[in-house]
Parts: structure tokens; sequence; C-alpha cells
């Protein structure tokens, strides 16, 4: 299981939307990075991970974590595709390498072609890892149009609007709270925002994105923040919008999430494992 799949459960579902009142958002934001390629998941995928890298190299204190992408290694081999794990595992040590030399030695904050187009690669092994599925001749022969999307996507980041005051977190997770649900992780935290990354031409707030960033925030609550002080508390839940390079967030006190709902939660949780 996972948090995405727990929130699909109609009975999940059904409750989110009765405790809580979604926030407005304008939709008329100027889409600024139309989409170049239907390859929706993958681009958004990789863009995450490019993102995290770009935050990486101009704020170092950052902190990281082990890739998605590389528990698709042992997961190739669970299913028999053992014949994939060297394809797999040239692609996250080539990866590595590229990542570290940005991080390193590149003078410009923008990642390379090189380092996008491995990032693709990846991008697949993630979806692996995540979803049990793969396309291996799409991992292996990246498209152009997808390099250009994530080109755009990137140029259009303004990269100071995240710049933290002291805490910056990679896919955070959330301790008990993440391994209730199958180990659940995050986008970004930012100081007391937690952030969830969205590559979508629609400027729109929609219902499972909104209880998605609660859930997160829910989790928070019940397992902690890994990496952080004991009393590091969210207060704000963003939704960083890449195609329109908008960032919205709202007060996590406009949801009054109550002891009694957090232990429904838990409750749940066990019962759908």
């Amino acid at each position: 299981m996972s948090l995405t799949s727990f929130l699909d459960e109609k009975e999940i579902r059904s409750r989110f939307k009765s405790e809580f009142d979604k926030p407005l958002v304008s939709t008329k934001v100027e889409l600024l990075a139309p989409p170049l390629s239907q390859s929706y998941g993958i681009t958004g995928t990789a863009f995450d991970y490019l993102f995290r890298f770009m935050m990486k190299k101009i704020y170092p204190n950052t902190i990281d974590r082990t890739w998605v992408a590389e528990n698709s290694l042992n997961y190739l081999k669970v299913i028999g595709m053992n014949e994939i794990v060297p394809i797999a595992t040239k692609i996250i040590q080539e990866t590595k390498i590229c990542y570290r030399d940005y991080l390193k030695n590149s003078k410009n904050i923008l990642p390379t072609t090189n380092l996008i187009q491995l990032t693709v690669k990846l991008a697949y092994l993630d979806t692996l890892a995540r979803c049990g599925q793969i396309d291996v001749h799409a991992m292996r022969h990246t498209k152009s149009a997808i390099v250009k999307d994530l080109e755009q996507l990137l140029g259009i980041v303004d990269i100071q609007a995240f710049k933290p005051a002291s805490v910056c977190i990679l896919n955070p997770t959330f301790g008990k709270g993440s391994n209730l649900v199958g180990g659940a992780d995050a986008d970004l935290l930012i100081d007391d925002c937690l952030i969830d990354i969205k590559v979508t031409k629609h400027h729109s707030f929609e219902r499972d994105t909104f209880n998605q960033v609660v859930g997160y925030y829910c989790l928070s609550l019940i397992g902690g923040i890994d990496d952080c002080r004991k009393n590091h508390k969210i207060k704000r839940l963003g939704i960083y919008f890449a195609r329109h390079a908008s960032l919205f967030s709202f007060q996590v006190t406009q949801l009054d999430i109550r002891r009694e709902f957090l232990e429904w939660i838990k409750k749940r949780a066990v019962s759908f494992n």
C-alpha cells in the first residue's frame, strides 16, 4: 500500500471530504511552459528529481537521501527481470556521477542536458519502484521532446523563492507515519512549509492533490518528521505548479485536525495492510 492507494479508498476519500474544505486557487494564472510531449508522468517524476538537484546545488545544507529509483534494483530481481538489472545499475551509477559533477563543478544553476537525459531514465526506474511498471524500450531511448520540456520547466524556476531560513529536506519522510502506508515520502520541506510539486498544465487545486498534502501532514503528526528536531512543526502546506512557476500555500490551522481523526487514520491504515 502507498499513501496514494490509501487515499483512493472510497471510505477514506469520503471522510477527507467531510472533514476538510479545500482552499480555492485562482485558475487564471498564465501557463508558461506548455507540455511538449504526452509522457506526463515521466516528465513530472524527472522534474521532481531535477528540481531537488537544483535545491541541493544552490543550498548545500539541504538534506537529501537515497533515491527511490535505487529501490528498483531489488524489485527487478524479485519479478525475475534480472537481464535489466545491469542496465538499471548503469543508469543509476552514471546519473550519480553526473549529479556529483553538477554539484561540484558546474557554474550553471541549471542541470546539464546530459544530467536531464539521465534523469529521465531514472524516472522510469522510480516509476518501477513505486508502481511496479516499466517501459524498458522508452527508458533506453529518451525522447528529445521530454528533454526539451524539462529544459523549459527548469528555465522558469525562481530558485531564490525557495530559499530556506534553516531547514530544507528533500523527500521528507514521517517515521512511523510513513510506515503505516508502506513508506510515504513528500517532495520538499522548506522550514515550516511542506511542498508538493505538480507538473500539470492546469492551475487548479484538485481534491486528490489536496488530500495528498493533507495526508502527508497527518502522517507528520503521527510520526514526526525524519531528520528534523522533535519539536519541528509543519505550519503550511504548499503546491508548486511547475508549468506556471507558481507556488500556492495555506495554513494548516485551516484544517483543525483532531486527535480522534488521527487515531482513525492509524486504524484504517492497519486494516488496509
